[in-house]
């Protein structure tokens, strides 16, 4: 449950923007090895620009190979 405004009404339609990383890697990195990895999403809201962020880190939750 949530009180945020653009989570109140049906069909109301919230540009966002999602970008996926693996936070160590360079650009061409490959994804394979255990490092952080993550994803943002922006959400262009009329009460301004959110971020949610989310990173994972094999030490603390590991991954089921």
């Amino acid at each position: 449950m949530t009180l945020a405004d653009l989570f109140q009404k049906v069909g109301v339609r919230t540009p966002v923007f999602t970008r996926f990383s693996t936070v160590a890697g360079g650009s061409g990195s490959v994804d394979t090895p255990r490092d952080v990895h993550g994803f943002a999403v922006k959400f262009y809201t009329k009460q301004g620009n959110w971020d949610l962020v989310v990173t994972c880190s094999p030490e603390i939750m590991p991954l089921v190979s």
